[in-house]
């Protein structure tokens, strides 16, 4: 595919900061989940330092892509957006390439090349609809779907829009795949704590999204520092703190691991279930992926 891809840049970034640096473990001995926040900053630096607008593709492809790296931490494969083009691949059919010899790679990647996309675009009740992150094969259907949005301004202004398209698009899906995992994941800059009214009522939607089960099963507010043009982007503990338990990140991926798995027959995800099994133990930081 060619460089136009627009996940190109931060996907590149992502994989020489994972080439140099050690991996910890997803879940933690205490059995809580440690997310990788150093890679979600190292994503968010290509557009950041380019002083992009948060509606950009490359600022959603960001987080789009880190979440995914984070579900692949979990033991899950075949998650979308990948870190390789195409960024949505059938992992049935990736795994039947994986599979061919050597001197048949050319036609392997000539049949990633065809059936592959650079967005996931699914089918709901009423309309298609591409979707940031997910998991899905054609034996399985959709088992993860995931809506990401990104506010860096305008709070006040712009919440009520945000909440209305996700909405919307969860019950278009929800109908169609009641057993998936869906869930809502909202990025948004700090000084939206300089706005105490628009951070209630940022809390207060992403909780009204997740009080219906035929809306979402989890929702997130995952608050950020940055400035535009600098490298220095952190999720700060202190400020994360004041986010209601439920809508914290981790919360947001411990509730998705644990419909999947439960939907799921037994003898599928081994990986993530093992993982899973072992951070129960209270063996989780034995285990690196």
């Amino acid at each position: 595919m060619a460089k136009s891809d627009k996940m190109h840049d931060v996907a590149a970034c992502m994989s020489a900061h994972l080439a140099k640096v050690k991996r910890v473990p997803f879940w933690g001995k205490d059995g809580r989940i440690c997310l990788d926040y150093k890679l979600l900053a190292e994503a968010l630096k290509v557009p950041i330092q380019s002083s992009e607008d948060v509606r950009t593709g490359r600022f959603a492809g960001a987080i789009d892509l880190w979440i995914a790296q984070e579900f692949g931490r979990a033991g899950f494969e075949g998650l979308w957006p990948r870190l390789e083009e195409p960024r949505a691949l059938d992992p049935e059919l990736l795994r039947a390439t994986s599979q061919l010899p050597r001197r048949d790679a050319r036609v392997g990647s000539r049949l990633m090349k065809e059936a592959g996309s650079s967005n996931a675009n699914v089918l709901g009740s009423v309309y298609v609809k591409q979707v940031d992150v997910g998991l899905s094969s054609w034996l399985s259907g959709p088992e993860l779907l995931i809506s990401t949005k990104t506010m860096g301004g305008s709070f006040g202004k712009n919440l009520p829009n945000r909440f209305e398209e996700a909405y919307g698009d969860a019950k278009n899906l929800r109908a169609r795949y009641p057993l998936a995992a869906h869930g809502f994941f909202f990025l948004v800059k700090s000084t939206i704590l300089d706005e105490r009214s628009a951070f209630e009522k940022a809390v207060h939607m992403l909780h009204q999204l997740a009080l219906s089960q035929d809306v979402y099963d989890a929702t997130c507010l995952l608050l950020v520092d940055w400035d535009e043009g600098s490298d220095v982007i952190s999720v700060p503990s202190d400020k994360q703190a004041l986010v209601p338990a439920d809508l914290r990140a981790e919360a947001f991926f411990e509730t998705l691991i644990e419909i999947m798995l439960r939907e799921a027959p037994i003898d599928w995800h081994k990986k993530a279930r093992s993982l899973r099994s072992l951070s129960q133990q209270g063996l989780g930081g034995a285990i690196v992926i």
